[in-house]
């Protein structure tokens, strides 16, 4: 028997506010195993659905807000943001902060965060002065 299109739909939200409680609160091999699970005729629409959930008039840095870790999954902790700082910027300075403090390279990636935000600091402070 055929699932129809809205039934489907249904299904899928529930797989897919499932898979948003994954990826928020577990690690990388959870959220793999959880993306296993779902059978491959159903992941483009999956994607569909949760793109119907993304509220467009928001900012991708409002939505990702409540992310505390970089692109190469270290604990940047809570991006707090000082006037006139994109959030962008204090989270690649605590990314470098973060890999400078564990002992970790500095990649090439790093070391340009790092200088946008020490440069964006700098223009701070002159037109503080």
């Amino acid at each position: 028997m055929t699932e129809n299109p809205g039934d489907r739909a249904q299904r899928l939200l529930k797989v897919g506010l499932e898979l948003v409680g994954v990826v928020r609160d577990h690690p990388r091999d959870v959220i793999a195993d959880a993306l296993g699970q779902i059978p491959a005729e159903d992941k483009d629409a999956l994607l569909v659905v949760l793109a119907a959930l993304v509220d467009t008039d928001r900012s991708a840095s409002y939505l990702l807000r409540w992310v505390t870790f970089d692109e190469h999954g270290n604990y940047v902790g809570p991006v707090r943001r000082p006037t006139g700082l994109p959030g962008s910027v204090l989270a690649g300075h605590a990314a470098f902060t973060q890999a400078k403090k564990l002992g970790r390279p500095i990649s090439d990636e790093l070391l340009e965060a790092e200088r946008a935000y020490q440069r964006s600091r700098k223009r701070g402070n002159r037109s503080a002065a």
